[in-house]
């Protein structure tokens, strides 16, 4: 079946029939703002009715997200908070995506008919656990008015939105711009959605941060409290290891320490008697922040939201100082709350957050006790979490934070489980990676970047009809690294700078309607005994829109 559907879709790179029966709208993908999500109107212009087949979207910063596809009849107008009014088409969770301008297809097939005349609302959205990443552009007197049209459909301008159906941005004139794609068929023309799918992952990669991240703060609690981050320097970074249960015994009551007035959010210099050893240099002063961060250096935690009450990746892999996380929105300034207390003892500075409460509004009582121990010659840091609360009820800040970020900008090596990962900072190197820049529709070119390519080098494309799911390829020599589409066509090319766009024709024969086809791409890299790196793969099903 493999070799006869290969067979097919190799001859049909020479057939011509035409099945072009979909279109695409496309609006701005300027962005230059964005929320959690963003409303529009679609509005069938035409004598027949239309279905929606799927929508492309413009993210602010390339990364991870779960977006969900809202839709009502009629628009969006008046019922922008009201989440009765609404119908959830699907959910695409885990969804890899670019940053703008890069439309990255949502997979989501979203099966919405709209008939002549008619205007349907679409709320895009990415949940509380990421991100405020959906992109569009700020209105001016703009709201309602055309942003992307063909004779068949126009798309208007709509507002900006908190998740989920929280506060609203662009009312009552300024409108925000949606930046996306619509992708809609006559009715009963489109059948099948085409989609991509991300598998697995490339290589070889390196970080110099790595963190976890809790969406709120009754998962940190659990996962933090009683334990211990130990924190080794390296020649190139720091090692970690996890130690549960440890926290009890490894927990220094202070003795005489000095208390350090930050605030709410606000941040205090301290000046150990010796130089903190670290990977990037002897650190004379260290910077503390109220919300749980040991920033290296005389510099401030200056990237806007590196110390904010809302811990984010940006603002910790973006941190112009870097520094050891325990990020956090506390606030010491708080009526009944607990001091945060600087001693040094025997070479080792103890940064304690004693009791300190956490921001709440309205005020309840909810303190965490949890200190950092900076070991001034070896460089050795332990953060030890005796008690985190459970039950903070801010709205703002409650999710927390923890890991350890090199100064400067860094690449995001993503959420990991400190518990069970393998903690370890290095200069970063990115993994070999493969993006598609289409989608695998009948009748056209499938497209591919692969970047972070080790260049001048061959790239070798590989086409393949299942997906191995080989997650270590070791036994071959190429330990780490994986292979997510069978060998079945391939391509090779020499690549002489850092990416490399390609495709693939996808045949013209409906026969092949929901059909999945693989692709990957690898690259020769003198890195290991095999001499080469992969890339993740592409799971691309074949629709006619």
């Amino acid at each position: 079946m493999q070799k006869l559907s290969l067979s097919l879709l190799s001859a049909a790179l020479l057939a011509g029939s035409a099945f072009g029966q979909c279109f695409s709208v496309t609006t701005l993908t300027t962005a230059g703002n964005g929320q959690k999500g963003t409303m529009f109107n679609v509005v069938n212009n035409s004598a027949a009715p239309v279905s929606i087949g799927s929508f492309d979207q413009c993210f602010l910063a390339a990364g991870t997200s779960n977006v969900e596809i809202y839709t009502r009849a009629g628009g969006w107008s008046g019922f922008e908070s009201n989440a009765g009014a609404w119908t959830l088409v699907g959910t695409a969770n885990g969804m890899v995506h670019g940053a703008f301008p890069v439309l990255d297809p949502i997979p989501v097939a979203v099966g919405v008919t709209i008939l002549p005349g008619a205007t349907q609302g679409f709320y895009i959205t990415s949940n509380a656990g990421f991100a405020t990443n959906v992109a569009y552009t700020t209105g001016v007197n703009q709201l309602n008015t055309v942003i992307g049209s063909d004779p068949s459909i126009s798309v208007t301008a709509g507002v900006g939105k908190s998740y989920p159906f929280a506060a609203t941005f662009g009312l009552p004139t300024a409108g925000r711009l949606w930046n996306g794609r619509v992708n809609y068929c006559p009715s009963g023309a489109g059948t099948v959605l085409a989609t991509n799918t991300t598998t697995g992952a490339g290589c070889l990669a390196a970080y110099n941060s790595f963190y976890e991240q809790f969406a709120n703060a009754t998962t940190a609690s659990a996962a933090l409290s009683g334990n211990v981050l130990f924190l080794s320097p390296t020649a190139n970074g720091y090692s970690g290891a996890w130690a549960p249960g440890a926290a009890a015994g490894l927990y220094v009551t202070p003795v005489a320490p000095t208390v350090l007035t930050t605030g709410d959010d606000g941040v205090v210099a301290v000046t150990p008697t010796s130089p903190l050893s670290t990977p990037y240099g002897p650190q004379a002063t260290l910077q503390i922040s109220g919300n749980a961060i040991i920033g290296f250096g005389a510099g401030l935690l200056d990237y806007p939201g590196t110390n904010s009450y809302t811990p984010t990746a940006a603002g910790f892999l973006n941190s112009t100082i870097g520094g050891i996380y325990a990020w956090h929105d506390y606030n010491a300034a708080e009526v009944g709350s607990g001091p945060i207390q600087s001693e040094e003892i025997g070479g080792t500075l103890y940064i304690t957050f004693n009791a300190v409460e956490n921001y709440a509004n309205p005020e309840i009582v909810n303190p965490s006790t949890l200190q950092f121990q900076l070991d001034l010659a070896t460089g050795a840091v332990r953060i030890v979490w005796v008690s985190v609360d459970a039950n903070a009820t801010s709205t703002f800040g409650s999710g927390h934070l923890v890991g350890v970020t090199a100064p400067g900008a860094s690449q995001n090596p993503g959420s990991i489980n400190l518990a069970t990962a393998t903690l370890l900072t290095q200069p970063d190197v990115l993994p070999l990676a493969m993006a598609a820049t289409s989608r695998p529709i009948i009748g056209t070119n499938w497209g591919f970047t692969t970047s972070n390519v080790p260049a001048p080098t061959i790239v070798v494309e590989i086409i393949g009809l299942s997906d191995p799911n080989i997650a270590d390829l070791f036994f071959i020599g190429m330990p780490g690294c994986g292979l997510r589409a069978n060998l079945d066509l391939l391509n090779a090319a020499v690549v002489v700078g850092p990416s490399h766009s390609w495709s693939f024709a996808v045949p013209n024969l409906p026969a092949l309607l929901n059909l999945h086809v693989y692709a990957s791409s690898g690259a020769l890299a003198p890195v290991n005994a095999f001499g080469a790196i992969t890339s993740n793969g592409i799971d691309g099903l074949i629709g006619d829109f």
